[in-house]
Parts: C-alpha cells; sequence; structure tokens
C-alpha cells in the first residue's frame, strides 16, 4: 500500500541551513497574504536572515511574518514589528554583532579634544552607516553609550560645519527614535579602536 503513496523522496535542507534563500522566501510569503501589499525593508531581513530557524522552518518564517503585519499599519514591516521571541533569540545569539573598527591617526599635539571627540564621532558614524545602512540616532547611541540628545546635537554640529554631510546619513536617521528601541538593541556592535 505504501509504495502506491510514495512517488517521490525530496530531501530539503531546514531553512537554517538555506538562509540565502529567505529573502526571496519573504518576497514571497508578503506577497500571499491576501490583496494588500507588504515590504519588509533591509534591516529586518537582515535580522530575518540572522535568526536559525530551528523549529518551524517555513511555517515559523511565515508566522512571524503574520505576527509582523499585525503590527503594521503602513505595510512596511521593520525591525521594531519582529516578535518579541525572535528578538530574543537574536540577541542572545552569538552572531548577532558586527564588529568594526577605527583607526585613530589623529595628530594629538596639534588638536585640542573637541577636535579629536568630533573626529572620532564622525569616523564612528561613517564606520556605522557602511556596517548598517539603516542606522539612525539610537543605533548610534547603543554604540556610544551617548545620549541621543548629545549626539544629535554634535551631528548638528558637524553638519553645520560642512564636516559631514546630510547625503550620508540615511533619510530616516532623525526620525522614529521612539518606536525603533527595540530595533536599536539588536546592533549591539563591538567598537575596536587600533
Amino acid at each position: 500500500m505504501w509504495q502506491r503513496l510514495k512517488g517521490a523522496t525530496i530531501d530539503l535542507p531546514p531553512l537554517r541551513h538555506r538562509k540565502s534563500e529567505i529573502p526571496q522566501l519573504v518576497d514571497h510569503l508578503c506577497k500571499s497574504f491576501g490583496k494588500k501589499q507588504f515590504s519588509v525593508i533591509p534591516a529586518a531581513q537582515e535580522l530575518l536572515c540572522r535568526y536559525d530557524w530551528a523549529h518551524g522552518n517555513v511555517r515559523e518564517l511565515r508566522n512571524c511574518l503574520r505576527s509582523m503585519i499585525e503590527e503594521s499599519e503602513n505595510g512596511v514591516l521593520t525591525p521594531s514589528h519582529i516578535p518579541d521571541d525572535i528578538f530574543t533569540a537574536l540577541l542572545e545569539s552569538k552572531n548577532n554583532s558586527k564588529t568594526f573598527s577605527l583607526t585613530l591617526n589623529y595628530d594629538l599635539k596639534n588638536s585640542c579634544l573637541e577636535d579629536l571627540e568630533n573626529k572620532v564621532l564622525l569616523d564612528m558614524v561613517h564606520n556605522l552607516l557602511r556596517a548598517y545602512p539603516d542606522a539612525n540616532l539610537l543605533t548610534l547611541e547603543s554604540v556610544t553609550g551617548l545620549e541621543v540628545s548629545k549626539l544629535s546635537g554634535r551631528i548638528r554640529k558637524l553638519l553645520a560645519r560642512g564636516e559631514l554631510s546630510q547625503d550620508v546619513l540615511p533619510e530616516r536617521f532623525w526620525r522614529n527614535t521612539q518606536t525603533t528601541q527595540k530595533e536599536s538593541s539588536i546592533f549591539n556592535s563591538n567598537v575596536v579602536a587600533t
């Protein structure tokens, strides 16, 4: 009897071993959730690709996206919409941080402390945006340990002096600092000064 039902065996590795397929699966699943169009921003896609989909594979990814859609009002899914259990697992995983280094090649004899601080902050902004193109002020706060209000003031001074261009900063850099508190906690980057 079993031989009649069994036509072919397909050996499909679990989703955690096919992470390169996650962006295509996310796009496909977002299109399959009814008439409204949903999209996942790159930062959220990156986090979904980092997660080890060990329990339910594609079914778990689909349920995650459904949960994200319920939280979203405008059809744009961000890291702040990722369910708490998945977010907690991402925070606890060893692969959740990117490391970038700062090379401090500054003339210490001919610079005042404020100039050095501005140069270090400028380097940190550039390196952070290279590692996380969608970073915002809260992301920078989690890396530097400085408060958003102080960072905002310093970055505005750098912009006013022409040392930093507004074109370098992502569109949402100044916005959504309240709603992305959860999002910024995942970007627990290690800064190594060399």
